[in-house]
């Protein structure tokens, strides 16, 4: 059995060996040089995420603070109603008030 599973990953190695070499040769470049430049691919591919991540954070954060902020301002404005108008037709139901939230 052991002798098998040796054959399996022989041949194995010899395909990706082949993949290889005709990969990087219809790419013009030596071996080395292909599988570099994926896994320089697959390194900046990550930190693209990563950027993304963040910035998608970054932006999570802003909205909070911004949602935050005008609902403070809503509460303190003169108009005691305007607060739910905008709260309904956030929700798309204009009809809601303050009071409705609350339930």
């Amino acid at each position: 059995m052991h002798n098998t599973e040796c054959f399996s990953s022989d041949l194995r190695a010899q395909s990706y060996r082949g993949l290889v070499q005709q990969e990087a040769s219809s790419a013009k470049l030596r071996k080395s040089q292909w599988i570099g430049a994926i896994v320089t691919e697959l390194f900046q591919g990550q930190e693209l995420r990563e950027e993304g991540r963040q910035n998608a954070e970054h932006i999570k954060r802003q909205l909070t603070f911004v949602i935050c902020a005008l609902d403070g301002l809503l509460a303190g404005h003169p108009d005691a109603k305007l607060r739910g108008r905008v709260h309904g037709a956030y929700r798309g139901n204009r009809g809601e008030t303050e009071q409705d939230d609350r339930k």
